[in-house]
């Protein structure tokens, strides 16, 4: 730990970008150190795009190494760069105060409980995150008011001691925004969705003529699953304009119809995004068009396909059968087959070239922001 330590204590003084992993969970923190002692670490965090986005707390014991140099946070520190530059658009909450001579987490959570700040913790052997509000505070215990975005009659309070607290994410947007939908009036909803094909194309064609918020699932993971509007819907496919989980714009998704496995036209979550697209109609990103219309009378996959290679665009393709998807860009493409330069990993060895048949692909994204952004930097360095 005391090598821990002294490494956070150079990023603080030197103010570097840095990594921070964790021993027993795969998020990895990337950002500032703001705050510093031996009882843990205060970083300012950012989101994929380079924008701040609220800050974490880390017991130090949970933290296994430090990075300050790798091609993630070469990107990263791109990205930030860009997003200051292109006038990205954010919304910052007022920062928290911290004497660096005391605890950390217990003025952390003062603070929290005299603001109901929405939090996520991280447990000490336990693999749940949860979102909620502090209610009070007696000794070295905290009552731990649970709030599920999914399911709003999922409502516990929970006590929690502090030792138990390894880490907490607060002020960021996701969580921010939570924090102002609890306090609004929530009326469960019980969930409406279909599984049947032609129950889920009924859904579609409606939402579609009434403008109306779905989410659609491929997989049988209920934890993958798309939220957005209809955009175009033909006989053996549909594009839905995505929206991300802070409720801002993320991007097109074409998909075949018969790889769906459920519509949802009515849930909790369903409320919650809706919720965050009304309060984030100031925030829309200027470098994505949200607005793009498609002919319904073509083929989507081809249509898509050829203007990506036309405009050298990097899109996600995912096979039938396939659990990850493939990020590149199209080098060349015919009536049967499609060849995809892959951009697999950071090193330069990563980079592929495979060709796929068309009638394999399920899925395309594209005009997303992380792939908006992987072109800038592609196309700064020449390799795009």
């Amino acid at each position: 730990m005391n090598s821990i330590l002294t490494e956070l204590q150079t990023a603080q003084r030197e103010h570097l970008l840095i990594n921070l992993y964790q021993t027993a969970h795969d998020v990895i923190y990337t950002g500032y150190v703001t705050e510093l002692n031996e009882s843990g670490v205060i970083m300012q965090t950012f989101d994929d795009a380079g924008l701040q986005d609220g800050l974490v707390f880390l017991a130090l014991n949970v933290i296994e190494a430090v990075e300050f140099d790798s091609d993630d946070l070469d990107s990263m520190a791109y990205r930030i760069q860009n997003a200051q530059q292109a006038h990205f658009v954010t919304s910052l909450q007022a920062p928290f105060k911290f004497d660096g001579q005391q605890n950390l987490l217990p003025q952390l959570i003062q603070q929290a409980i005299r603001r109901q700040t929405m939090l996520l913790l991280v447990l000490k052997d336990r693999d749940l995150y949860l979102e909620g509000t502090i209610q009070a505070q007696v000794s070295g215990a905290v009552d731990f008011h649970v709030f599920d975005k999914f399911d709003y009659t999922n409502q516990t309070i929970l006590s929690v001691t502090t030792e138990q607290i390894q880490v907490v994410e607060f002020l960021g947007k996701e969580l921010s925004l939570e924090g102002t939908l609890v306090k609004s009036n929530l009326v469960h909803q019980v969930t409406k969705q279909e599984t049947t094909t032609l129950a889920m194309v009924a859904t579609l064609h409606q939402a579609q003529k009434k403008h109306q918020l779905i989410s659609l699932s491929t997989s049988d993971d209920d934890d993958l699953f798309f939220v957005g509007w209809v955009n175009t819907l033909t006989n053996t496919s549909v594009i839905i304009n995505l929206v991300d989980m802070n409720g801002q714009f993320g991007g097109y998704v074409l998909m075949q119809l018969d790889m769906l496995q459920q519509v949802t036209e009515i849930s909790d979550y369903l409320q919650t995004i809706d919720f965050f697209i009304q309060r984030n109609v100031v925030f829309k990103q200027p470098v994505l068009n949200d607005e793009r219309l498609f002919d319904p009378t073509v083929d989507l996959f081809q249509a898509v396909l050829l203007q990506a290679r036309y405009f050298k665009r990097i899109i996600r393709v995912k096979l039938s059968n396939e659990d990850e998807g493939l990020v590149g860009v199209p080098t060349d493409l015919n009536t049967d087959q499609l060849t995809f330069k892959i951009l697999a990993g950071d090193d330069e060895e990563d980079l592929d070239t495979v060709t796929v048949p068309l009638v394999a692909i399920s899925e395309i994204a594209f005009d997303y922001m992380d792939a908006y952004l992987l072109e800038q930097e592609l196309k700064e360095t020449g390799d795009l």
